[in-house]
């Protein structure tokens, strides 16, 4: 397998099968990323192609080529957050109706919520969450990631990390949830 500096200084060359290359051995990564934030199929596979682009078209800016999958994943953390802006009246408005649309829905479907598949539970619930605090879970228990480099990753300060982790996991374990 190729070294990412060697395809890098292939493509940069004129080799289109380089940055063919690159694109598959990173995409299934950046997808799944995109995937668990948005929780729609065919908004991800937008927005991990705008991903893609974006990294074509400002690959010059990157220092170290090693450091191309950590790029990516802040490409489509941005990439993500962009699109969602437009949403951000609604996200405000969502947060507040938080307590009340998870209390009417344990209230009415308690039975069937108990059967409910953990995992599809836990993607709902993080739905539910403002953009800030299900984007640090994510990166922190699906990516296992270490919370300085979730806060590197997302231009924050280490205690405002610590902060988004620690209200989210309590917003999920009102309902009974333990995130590991």
């Amino acid at each position: 397998m190729l070294s990412e500096q060697k395809l890098y200084d292939q493509w940069m060359q004129g080799n289109s099968d380089a940055l063919d290359r690159i694109i598959k051995r990173h995409y299934n990564y950046i997808f799944a990323y995109i995937y668990r934030y948005c929780s729609d199929y065919h908004l991800a596979y937008d927005l991990t192609q705008e991903t893609f682009i974006k990294m074509v078209r400002h690959i010059h800016t990157l220092k170290n080529i090693e450091q191309l999958r950590h790029w990516l994943l802040k490409i489509a953390l941005n990439t993500c957050r962009d699109h969602f802006k437009i949403r951000s009246n609604q996200m405000i408005q969502k947060e507040v109706e938080y307590e009340d649309a998870i209390s009417e829905q344990l209230g009415q479907q308690k039975d069937s919520l108990a059967q409910m598949d953990d995992a599809m539970l836990i993607q709902q619930l993080l739905q539910m969450l403002p953009d800030y605090q299900r984007e640090t879970i994510i990166l922190r228990y699906y990516y296992d990631l270490k919370i300085t480099d979730i806060a590197e990753l997302t231009d924050t300060e280490l205690s405002t990390v610590k902060s988004r982790l620690k209200q989210g996991i309590e917003k999920l374990q009102k309902h009974q949830l333990h995130v590991r």
